[in-house]
């Protein structure tokens, strides 16, 4: 296994745990009651840098961005059809949580993820 495939089971199994922390945001990055989206989900999962390495290291970032892209593009591939993105499919008011958690798990599987 690879170290990107490894960082990608680590970083989808950490946006579900967000998820599941924090609960779910149908609409908008997050509510009052401080439920979270997926995207914003997907960040914190992928937040193991801190902010001040961040700003001051451009590979930092970079390797950040390329981690969220992944996970970004591992649950793309698993998406409805008829959704075009993340945010529509957290959005569609017929979207449940655990329709997401489900779509977190398939990118989970192909990635090897699931034991």
């Amino acid at each position: 296994m690879t170290q990107q495939l490894i960082a990608l089971i680590a970083d989808l199994k950490a946006t579900k745990q967000a998820l599941i922390d924090n609960g779910r945001c149908a609409k908008g990055a997050r509510n009052d009651d401080g439920n979270i989206c997926i995207a914003l989900a997907m960040s914190r999962g992928v937040d193991n840098l801190s902010p001040e390495a961040l700003l001051e290291n451009k590979e930092a970032k970079e390797f950040r961005y390329d981690r969220f892209t992944l996970v970004q593009r591992a649950l793309e591939a698993h998406l409805p059809s008829h959704h075009h993105g993340l945010i529509s499919f957290n959005e569609d008011p017929k979207t449940t949580d655990q329709d997401v958690y489900n779509l977190i798990d398939k990118a989970l599987a192909e990635a090897g993820g699931m034991v």
